[in-house]
């Protein structure tokens, strides 16, 4: 089978078809057999797409070949990390780890599929034999993540097979066909009546099943596999998405929204036909949909619980915007060219850790990657290095370059999204200016409260790329460490006992309600009442052109508190790169990567920057503290235009 759409024109130029791609129809589908309601979005986005574009707006010129460009050093450097039996080793902690392995093998065969990497061919299949013959043997895998590995080697095999010596793929092939997957898979229930219990790991290994099935690889009849297996498991799924469209994992953390609707997604890319495909279509259209107001106007995703800030983030937004993109080619031009658009700023994202590192970053700082810093336990450099690379190489498989860039709705701005009670976010975007704000964090993760705050040109960790949690699941280089209390841009104050309480701690029992501030149709601020036992915290989040205009006020009991401190995270260093600070009574300069952002307030004084350094996934920072003795407290944060210092 060909991978590529036949319109498309690429190296080398194969003829190739792939029509399966375009079937999603664009129409809206009632989820009312999942107990699903109607999306509340539904026509948003045609709206805000309207708009005038931009002054100075122009295409970025990208097409497939950056994506293979991405991806091809890191292939070429993880190609030396493979042993000689074909297991792909970690560089960092010396040994192989759960599925790096099968993700190096799909993205390095999607290279090889595009006339990539020819030399490094026999590495590849020597790793791909290691594969099919580990997965085939279940005992063997029990503790390296068995459920990733079918999506990745399907991949693989569908774009080997034309290019390796047809005994090796009949090897290949019959090692597959072997795989029993609830004796393989760790997320199994053979009963069947447990599935429910299960989340993204189900979601994966139904994929895998699904493309296994699509590749014309087989099984034996005495077990369940393939599309039967997907439609088993993905059936047990359906309670899990929201009416946005999006995926609850546990805690609801948003990458585990973002990769498993692309799992199942690729999936229907691959051929998928049953019975669950439209209906599944139809989750893709709306999370998609909703996807396209939750990244940043530089494509970068939210932060929002575990495995968060990773690179990979990116790339998936790159392969979902891709099949996106061919929804709407021909129903919506303008909507397909948003998303065309999408893709291209979320693989621009990465960049700077990707293609300007040595050697590249798998997360969004510039520690070595020895120390691991910013890490989930479980995000080793190896298995999320290849994601990524994986997630580009699904990307380059799915991108029609005939379908031209319009800018995306971030971009255009004027709008805000409140995701609630599921994800339990509110996002605010105008003029290339765009605030997160999390309403009743993951302690684990996150802190309530404005969490990020980004312009336009600049890294997601400044000034804030994410709060930050007092006892946080991810690893910290030595010499840094999260704060003693949860900490958000945001209110502290004291209660009438003395005790101090503040909104970034608010995890639990929280009530919040959003209200949006529009001038005419355009939506350029934001008023969230939070509710917690007696206190009450609003806070006030406008913006206007390159300005993030906040006010907060506490009252407990209907009283007003009068003396409340705001805490402002600054930036000290990403692991890499330092920043520069100029305080003054009513100002702090902040300069990093040879631009500058303002911090200026007014009614609040003693301004203090503490010499106590707080560390997130992104860096380490010190805490400003502002002091308001009466009334509400008023705070603006300005990217300073044209002010770049060497």
């Amino acid at each position: 089978m060909a991978l590529v759409a036949q319109a498309v024109s690429f190296e080398p130029n194969r003829e190739t078809d792939m029509t399966h791609l375009d079937s999603l129809s664009p129409e809206v589908l009632p989820l009312d057999a999942w107990g699903i309601a109607t999306y509340p979005l539904e026509g948003k986005i045609p709206g805000l797409l309207t708009q005038k574009q931009p002054d100075g707006w122009q295409p970025s010129g990208l097409d497939r070949t950056f994506y293979l460009d991405l991806m091809e050093p890191v292939i070429r450097m993880a190609a030396s990390w493979v042993s000689e039996s074909g297991a792909l080793i970690d560089p960092v902690i010396g040994r192989e780890w759960a599925q790096s392995t099968p993700r190096f093998v799909s993205s390095a065969a999607i290279l090889l599929y595009f006339d990539r990497i020819p030399e490094l061919q026999d590495i590849v299949f020597c790793s791909m034999t290691y594969c099919c013959t580990q997965l085939a043997a279940p005992q063997v895998l029990r503790d390296r993540s068995a459920d990733f590995w079918m999506r990745e080697l399907a991949t693989a095999y569908d774009c080997l097979k034309e290019i390796a010596p047809q005994e090796l793929v009949a090897q290949w092939k019959t090692d597959l066909a072997r795989v029993r997957p609830e004796s393989a898979y760790l997320c199994v229930d053979a009963t069947h009546r447990n599935l429910e219990r299960f989340h993204n790991w189900a979601v994966y290994s139904s994929a895998g099943e699904s493309m296994r099935d699509s590749a014309g690889i087989g099984g034996a009849t005495d077990f369940l596999w393939g599309n039967r297996f997907f439609e088993v498991y993905m059936a047990a799924q359906t309670h899990r998405f929201t009416t946005f469209g999006m995926y609850r994992d546990p805690a609801d953390p948003i990458t585990y929204d973002i990769t498993t609707r692309l799992q199942f997604a690729a999936a229907i890319a691959r051929g998928y036909e049953g019975p669950m495909r439209d209906k599944l279509g139809e989750v893709l259209r709306r999370g998609n949909l909703t996807m396209l107001l939750f990244v940043s106007p530089d494509g970068f995703v939210p932060f929002g619980g575990r495995s968060a800030q990773f690179n990979f983030q990116e790339t998936i937004v790159c392969a979902l915007s891709e099949l996106e993109a061919r929804r709407y080619r021909n129903a919506d031009p303008v909507l397909a060219g948003a998303f065309k658009r999408q893709a291209h700023l979320s693989a621009r994202a990465i960049v700077p850790w990707f293609s300007d590192c040595n050697p590249i970053r798998h997360i969004k700082n510039r520690f070595d990657p020895k120390t691991k810093h910013g890490c989930d336990t479980y995000g080793q450099y190896s298995v999320y290095s290849m994601l990524a690379t994986s997630y580009l190489g699904l990307a380059a498989l799915y991108a029609d370059d005939t379908i031209a860039e319009q800018p995306t709705p971030s971009e255009l701005g004027n709008y805000s999204l409140t995701l609630s009670p599921a994800f339990h976010k509110v996002f605010l975007c105008a003029n290339g200016t765009y605030v997160e704000i999390d309403t009743q964090a993951d302690p684990d993760h996150d802190a309530t409260g404005i969490g990020r705050v980004l312009f336009k040109g600049l890294p997601p960790g400044f000034p804030l790329g994410m709060p930050f949690s007092a006892k946080p699941k991810h690893l910290f280089a030595k010499g840094t460490a999260a704060p003693v209390r949860p900490v958000a841009l945001g209110p502290v104050w004291q209660r009438p006992d003395g005790s101090t309480d503040a909104l970034a701690e608010w995890s639990t029992g929280v009530v919040a309600e959003t209200t949006e501030h529009k001038v005419g149709d355009r939506v350029d601020g934001v008023s969230i009442r939070y509710r917690k036992g007696d206190t009450q915290v609003v806070e006030d989040v406008r913006i206007d052109a390159d300005k993030v205009l906040l006010c907060w006020a506490v009252e407990i009991d209907g009283t007003p508190v009068r003396s409340v401190e705001i805490t402002v995270p600054i930036l000290i260093h990403d692991g890499g790169d330092h920043a520069r600070i100029e305080q003054s009574e009513t100002d702090l300069m902040l300069v990093f990567g040879g631009k500058t952002v303002a911090f200026r307030w007014s009614g609040m004084s003693d301004p203090r920057l503490e010499a106590v350094e707080i560390a997130n996934r992104h860096g380490v920072y010190r805490i400003l503290r502002l002091v308001a003795e009466s009334g509400p407290c008023h705070l603006s944060i300005e990217a300073v235009p044209g002010k770049l210092v060497q």
